[in-house]
């Protein structure tokens, strides 16, 4: 499997959360899954490039009712902005991972537009509102996420806990980080929540996340602590300042 055959694969699966996504083709006992597993394992730029549509998938579930199918222009779209930046499949070396992104995520966003814009559409003029707002929250969100996808030293970190699950993205060289989540419940009111990094025991305030039913995140420069981020370092999201960590990320 080349290079493209992989991105192909990989676009597709993303598109389709109901057959499992992107961790159904990566688990997938067939020929294909083998050899995709394979050209992932050999191949580091391609396997930014996942880590880079994990990211994006997990903000595109929260822009995505169950009840809503992608149109089927859809995928061409995405696939044609995958194949503007594609290296040929006989190149030992393909374009850097920086410029084979950018594209790419920009073709994410513009998905998730169309399909907050189709919810928006089928939806009676107060759910159009709150669709609106979520688009207006996803594009800023989305806006982050490209310029961290854009360094070459980005960090991706997976979060659970009795909150849920969430991810962050962090820029190395950038020194900016996203974080989000789309299963934290409401707080009782005054209380927020606040995110974290733990380094050597000592936690180090990073923000606290804006939050809504669909969607919960914290995005901006990271101040009081130096990056990169650290073997042992860990992303805690808290009940308030001195609450108990509800979701955490992190070696």
């Amino acid at each position: 499997m080349d290079h493209a055959e992989a991105r192909e694969r990989l676009a597709d699966a993303l598109l389709a959360p109901r057959d499992g996504g992107l961790e159904a083709a990566l688990a997938d006992p067939s020929a294909t899954g083998v050899e995709l597993r394979a050209h992932l394992a050999a191949c580091a730029p391609c396997s930014r490039e996942l880590d880079a549509l994990r990211a994006i998938g997990a903000l595109l579930a929260t822009a995505a009712p169950d009840s809503l199918a992608a149109p089927p222009s859809l995928r061409e779209r995405v696939m044609a902005a995958v194949g503007e930046t594609g290296a040929p499949a006989a190149a030992p070396i393909p374009l850097r991972p920086r410029r084979r992104l950018l594209p790419l995520v920009a073709a994410m966003a513009a998905v998730v537009v169309l399909v907050a814009g189709l919810a928006g559409g089928l939806a009676l003029v107060g759910q159009r509102q709150e669709a609106d707002r979520q688009v207006a929250e996803l594009r800023d969100l989305m806006a982050a996420t490209q310029a961290i996808l854009a360094d070459p030293a980005f960090v991706r970190i997976d979060l659970a806990g009795p909150g849920g699950s969430g991810s962050v993205l962090i820029g190395s060289s950038s020194g900016r980080l996203v974080a989000f989540s789309s299963t934290l419940p409401a707080l009782p009111a005054g209380l927020r929540y606040e995110c974290f990094i733990e380094r050597g025991g000592v936690r180090t305030w990073i923000g606290w996340m804006h939050w809504s039913p669909d969607l919960a995140y914290w995005s901006g420069p990271v101040s009081g602590i130096a990056l990169p981020w650290r073997p042992g370092d860990r992303f805690l999201v808290t009940e308030g300042r001195d609450g108990v960590p509800v979701l955490v990320g992190g070696s």
